[in-house]
């Protein structure tokens, strides 16, 4: 049994494993940092704390929809480091049966080693990702330098 947290992007589905969120929170105003990597939307102040955020969309290569009311940040922790992640709407938090789950296929694996697996639930085909394989190493060392 695995506990996703299910959010949207562009309409489609993703879970992320709940011990990987710290927390959600609403949209909160984004300082721009001129300069940085491009995945990297900003920086927040979190009770005092500097955090990176970056928008998955843009980071996915999806395409880039207007924030509304629904718009979370997912503040996730990437080795020890929080880092804020944009998402369209968080659905909710699931429990899932591992017989529910199918692993990436193998053709995404090269190019989304992010990709965990596959989750069926209630009707819906949920892309589990994994938060600290989204960025490269080099990436990672960008996003934590800003943090």
């Amino acid at each position: 049994m695995r506990q996703l947290v299910i959010f949207s992007l562009n309409d489609e589905f993703y879970g992320m494993d709940i011990f990987s969120v710290n927390e959600i929170i609403k949209m909160l105003k984004i300082v721009s940092l001129p300069n940085s990597v491009s995945f990297i939307e900003g920086i927040i102040n979190l009770r005092g704390k500097v955090v990176p955020v970056v928008d998955l969309k843009k980071r996915f290569g999806l395409p880039k929809k207007e924030y509304t009311d629904d718009t979370r940040i997912l503040v996730v922790d990437i080795e020890g480091h929080l880092a804020g992640f944009i998402v369209d709407q968080v659905l909710e938090v699931a429990s899932i049966n591992d017989d529910s789950i199918e692993p990436a296929p193998r053709a995404l694996i090269p190019e989304a080693p992010f990709i965990e697996g596959i989750a069926k639930f209630n009707e819906k085909l949920v892309i589990m990702i994994n938060a600290a394989k989204i960025f490269s190493l080099e990436e990672k060392q960008e996003l934590l330098k800003v943090g």
